[in-house]
């Protein structure tokens, strides 16, 4: 799947947080969105993701060469942010169930595939959770959704040292062939990507 922005500009009031910005996302190839706090990393994702609109321009998704619309982008993507909330009152082994109810998954059985990354109590309320571990649930749960883009957006917010490196070796064991787009002020989140885009480059 591509994506191609044209001339896209997005406003919240009177700031202008992206303005007349062209590119085009490359099927396959790993993308780091870096700027500092409050440059609009998000907000690019965001657009990229479908779950905003910009207010000029246009974002057209394609794939094998037709049109994907944007109200059907859901079922071609996977996301993990800090922003994503999870059913706080599901364990682990219910919410995982619920997700993969919705989304296909690339491992055969992605309970027991998330299980072992974890090692989680599977009855354990979400609400009893920490934060660096509802944040590691979040993010084997977009990695092992069967997707043609995966975005990551902060994806080490939450986690220590130790949860940093996991995070680093899991990406890249399971990216696959899809496209990847991370957005984040922390090198450490994407210093393995082949292209970067920064935001404060692209301030108006």
């Amino acid at each position: 799947m591509t994506i191609q922005l044209d001339q896209i500009s997005k406003q919240y009031s009177r700031q202008t947080v992206i303005h007349k910005f062209s590119y085009q996302f490359e099927s396959g190839q790993s993308y780091a969105i870096h700027g500092h706090n409050g440059s609009g990393k998000s907000t690019l994702l965001q657009l990229l993701a479908g779950s905003i609109s910009p207010n000029k321009g246009s974002i057209l998704y394609t794939l094998d060469n037709a049109t994907i619309p944007v109200e059907e982008l859901y079922q071609h993507i996977s996301l993990a942010a800090p922003y994503m909330d999870l059913i706080e009152d599901m364990s682990m082994e219910e919410i995982v169930a619920f997700h993969f109810s919705f989304k296909d998954s690339i491992a055969d059985e992605p309970l027991e595939k998330i299980n072992q990354l974890l090692g989680y109590d599977l009855s354990k309320l979400i609400k009893h959770y920490s934060s660096g571990m509802k944040q590691r649930l979040k993010l084997l749960l977009a990695l092992f959704t069967a997707s043609n883009i995966l975005f990551l957006d902060e994806p080490t917010a939450n986690l220590d040292d130790e949860g940093i490196a996991w995070y680093r070796d899991l990406v890249l064991r399971h990216q696959g062939n899809r496209t990847l787009i991370i957005a984040s002020a922390q090198h450490h989140d994407h210093d393995f990507c082949a292209f970067k885009i920064s935001m404060t480059e692209l301030a108006p």
